[in-house]
């Protein structure tokens, strides 16, 4: 099962336990046009080629566009045996709208 947290949540998460890790899914080009500071960007599409990197009892929140790809990574990872794994529902887009409306949308 998935677990899911509103952009309010993350942020919260983030603020109470900064050693998260906020995993960012999406390709190089959406990370440069915007990203949460302090994201790890791996993209979907290289994700298999660091999945050895991840530590699988480490709290991950896991962030797209708008959460669906984020959403296959998070399902893909509790399957794989990590144990507190978070989708960002809404994705960065909803984050920015309700979180930091300093970043930008796409």
């Amino acid at each position: 099962m998935v677990n899911v947290l509103s952009s309010k949540e993350v942020q919260e998460l983030l603020q109470a336990e900064p050693e998260t890790l906020l995993l960012d899914v999406r390709e190089k080009w959406e990370y440069d046009l915007v990203h949460i500071p302090g994201c790890t960007l791996i993209p979907m599409s290289q994700f298999m080629n660091h999945l050895d990197t991840l530590n699988k009892d480490k709290k991950t929140v896991v962030y797209c566009h708008h959460g669906s790809r984020s959403f296959n990574v998070c399902a893909f990872l509790v399957s794989k045996g990590f144990k507190e794994v978070y989708n960002l529902d809404g994705g960065i887009n909803d984050y920015a709208m309700l979180v930091d409306k300093t970043l930008a949308t796409y």
